[in-house]
Order: structure tokens, then C-alpha cells, then sequence
């Protein structure tokens, strides 16, 4: 999309009343607010929930890890549609720390205190309330904390502690996945929703 068409939506939006900050925000993170892109990653973290559901391997690859990885492939292939239903925004430049060194920070976060749960089996679920905090962070995918972000953050910290009230660790790690999936789903609806309502289609645009 060119910056004439840019420069046009922004026009419209502006035209709707719209607070500068709400534009901004959608313009600097127009490929985050294609909701349905997290779609399959949110599946794909709801079938860790169920692990008796799939195999213990495919193709000699542990299945959780096949799951996962169509969730990402699925992320890219949605995108292909939003790019060829939408068009292409050049983003806004954002000044923060870039995406990937948040990836990068949780990821060895996130492995760390998986050791700590499968070694020591700590009183609280440590790699539940890794992924919590990091999402009350960055309040993922935005650049601008969310409310449902946040939330879902809460939710999942709240699922962390279910040892702390009788329940195996095994149980809470089921359970967490199942929500924590679940709750990206209707996160992702919802910022489709959204995405919508302020970016038509292509054809729509030319009307």
C-alpha cells in the first residue's frame, strides 16, 4: 500500500473522531492487529493441554513441538491472506527494544525455569508465571500495553499457583496451556474485529 493510501486511511480515521493516540497506536502496529494470525499458535498451545490427543511423536519429532510449529507456519500463512485481502502498511517506526530481543530474553526465561519445574518441582508452576510476566510486560502483540493482554497475564498467573491449592503440577501445566490458548483465541478475534472495522478491504478502499 502507498503512503498516498496511508495518508488516506488516517484522513478517514481522523474524519471518524478518533483519538491521535488509538491511530497511532493501529499504525505503528498494523501487521500485530491481524488478529487472526494468532489463531493457530493459540490451537496449538490449547493441544498441550490435551497431550493424550496427538501422538507421542510424528515423523520421529515430538508431536508438541509439531503442533507449535504449524502454529507459526499457520501465523505466516495468515499473514499471506491479510497481505493480499488488506494490503501492505508501512509501519510507524517504533523506538523501543524490537520484538525479537523480547522473543530472545523469555525464550531463555522460559527454558530456565523449565529446568526448575521438571528438576525441583517448586510449590508455584516458575514457567507459567515467566510467560505470565513477560506478557504483563509487553503486553504482546502490541507496543502499547492493552487491557486484554494484561488480563490474560493475570488469569495466567493465577493458574501458576493451582499448586499452592492441592493441585499436581501436572494438572496446572495442562490446564494453563488449555487457557492460555483459549484466551489468545478470543484475543485474536477480537483485534480482527477491530482490524476491520478501521482497515477495509482492498476493493473497499477504492469505493
Amino acid at each position: 500500500m502507498t503512503q498516498i493510501g496511508l495518508r488516506h486511511k488516517l484522513v478517514c480515521m481522523k474524519t471518524a473522531a478518533l483519538p491521535l493516540d488509538q491511530i497511532q497506536d493501529i499504525t505503528a502496529n498494523y501487521s500485530d492487529r491481524q488478529g487472526l494470525r494468532i489463531i493457530p499458535i493459540g490451537l496449538a498451545v490449547m493441544i498441550q493441554g490435551f497431550p493424550r490427543l496427538l501422538p507421542i511423536e510424528i515423523f520421529g519429532i515430538d508431536s508438541m513441538l509439531v503442533a507449535l510449529a504449524a502454529g507459526f507456519a499457520g501465523y505466516w500463512l495468515v499473514g499471506l491472506y491479510y497481505r493480499h485481502r488488506f494490503g501492505r502498511v508501512e509501519e510507524l517506526t517504533y523506538e523501543g527494544q524490537p520484538l525479537w530481543k523480547h522473543l530472545a530474553f523469555v525464550f531463555v526465561a522460559f527454558l530456565a525455569s523449565m529446568i526448575v519445574d521438571l528438576q525441583f518441582h517448586p510449590p508455584v508452576f516458575v514457567s507459567g508465571l515467566v510467560i505470565a510476566a513477560w506478557l504483563a510486560y509487553t503486553a504482546w502483540p502490541s507496543r502499547r500495553l492493552r487491557g486484554e493482554y494484561s488480563s490474560i497475564a493475570m488469569v495466567l498467573a493465577l493458574l501458576s499457583l493451582g499448586q499452592l491449592v492441592g493441585e499436581p503440577q501436572e494438572t496446572v501445566a495442562k490446564a494453563y496451556g488449555f487457557w492460555f490458548g483459549a484466551l489468545l483465541l478470543i484475543a485474536g478475534i477480537r483485534d480482527h474485529v477491530a482490524f476491520v472495522r478501521f482497515f477495509p478491504p482492498l476493493e473497499q478502499q477504492h469505493e
